[in-house]
């Protein structure tokens, strides 16, 4: 990666696995800077012809709306495009995670964009052993039944 490379990583949603690309940067480095400065230069320029000092007003306003541009972009990419899980709401709140991932698996079934495309590789909840008990036989014998009644 150069100075003004990609700065984008491939990763897998921790809930579906489907890989998907997430942006490194979550707030400025040199090359914003670097950026910045040269944006606020030829602002300079086409304003007052020369490098004037009150430029570094531009550069100050860029600095800012670059930070905001970087960490808008990192949220956004976070959350997952195939299934809607997002990391950092399940990390603040995992029952408002779920909701949201609920929501969007539903409005996936229901959007005939999804229909041919390949299913998810969503996990699954296992039966423990624990938790399948025999309830006891359903079928009542005649004789049990007249007893009752």
């Amino acid at each position: 990666m150069g100075l003004f490379g990609s700065s984008k990583e491939k990763v897998f949603c921790a809930f579906c696995r489907t890989p998907h690309f997430v942006f490194r940067d979550k707030s400025f480095q040199l090359r914003h800077v670097i950026l910045s400065f040269l944006t606020s230069v030829c602002i300079s320029f086409l304003i007052w012809k020369e490098y004037n000092p009150k430029s570094l007003m531009f550069f100050v306003v860029a600095l800012m709306l670059s930070e905001v541009f970087l960490r808008l972009r990192w949220r956004l990419h976070i959350a997952c495009r195939a299934c809607g899980f997002d990391a950092i709401t399940y990390a603040k709140d995992p029952s408002l995670a779920a909701e949201t991932v609920k929501s969007f698996l539903i409005q996936r079934k229901n959007d005939p964009q999804y229909l041919l495309k390949k299913p998810l590789n969503l996990p699954t909840r296992k039966p423990t052993p624990d938790a399948i008990k025999p309830t006891g036989s359903t079928i009542h014998s005649s004789k049990s039944l007249s007893t009752r009644i």
